[in-house]
């Protein structure tokens, strides 16, 4: 578990502040603050933001701040398979099926071409 300062409610300036865009990741707004730490029941790896005394992932917080509410059920997939991404256009709501057989689709596709493939292309 990984401390994080709790904020009430992050801002899109607060996401923008804390995110770099580079060179080798096109498009992916990394996130360069806290990061999950890999557990039991996580490989890690995803942006945290210590809200309300809890942590969230970044990424979800960054959807809900420019694409509105997260459905109950309903999971977010990202579409560059960049899990520090919270660039909201790399980031749809999925069923946790869907995000499964996405995440396969791409391993797939990167053993066959040699390359990370963002779904956002691959459409």
């Amino acid at each position: 578990y990984v401390y994080v300062k709790p904020l009430a409610k992050p801002s899109k300036e607060y996401i923008l502040a804390r995110a770099e865009r580079l060179p080798d990741a096109p498009g992916c707004w990394l996130w360069m603050a806290d990061l999950q730490a890999p557990s039991k029941h996580s490989v890690g790896g995803y942006g945290i933001i210590g809200m309300n005394g809890y942590p969230r992932y970044a990424h979800r917080i960054a959807y809900e701040l420019w694409k509105g509410p997260i459905p109950k059920g309903l999971t977010i997939d990202h579409l560059c398979m960049v899990r520090c991404c919270v660039n909201p256009a790399h980031l749809e709501v999925v069923t946790k099926a869907e995000n499964i057989r996405r995440g396969n689709r791409v391993r797939w596709l990167k053993w066959k071409t040699g390359r990370t493939i963002c779904l956002g292309e691959a459409k």
